[in-house]
């Protein structure tokens, strides 16, 4: 309390508290972006998985051959029909040799599926049995 009876505070302490809230963010920010674009990156692999044994369970179930591929839109197609959400910003992908083909036996055209985001790679190689790994 001042002399004159006022209660508050000065304009040095709220600055002060201010730098020590700019620092805790400015230290913070880094960490939940990082954890954000985990996640985003974890989900892209889960949808992925998820989006490749579909194909295959297409294939088997239809009779017929299904072509696997990632369309303009980052969605993974399956012969044209859309598998899931697109991709998330950021995230690509890309299918050696370029387009996965599974058959109505449940086999495939032996491949690799490889996602990226500048910090993380994961792949599932596809054997000619159709097994996803």
């Amino acid at each position: 309390m001042s002399a004159t009876g006022e209660q508050g505070f000065t304009l040095l302490e709220i600055l002060v508290t201010l730098a020590i809230f700019g620092l805790i963010a400015g230290i913070g920010y880094p960490a939940v972006t990082r954890m954000i674009d985990h996640a985003q990156f974890a989900r892209a692999v889960a949808q992925t998985g998820t989006s490749l044994r579909m194909a295959r369970a297409l294939a088997i179930k239809s009779g017929t051959p299904v072509r696997f591929a990632l369309g303009n839109d980052a969605h993974w197609l399956a012969s044209g029909r859309v598998l899931g959400d697109a991709l998330p910003h950021g995230v690509g992908a890309v299918i050696e040799p370029g387009l996965m083909t599974f058959y109505a036996d449940g086999s495939a055209q032996p491949g690799e599926v490889r996602l990226s985001d500048g910090h993380e790679t994961w792949s599932a190689r596809i054997d000619a049995n159709g097994l996803i790994s």
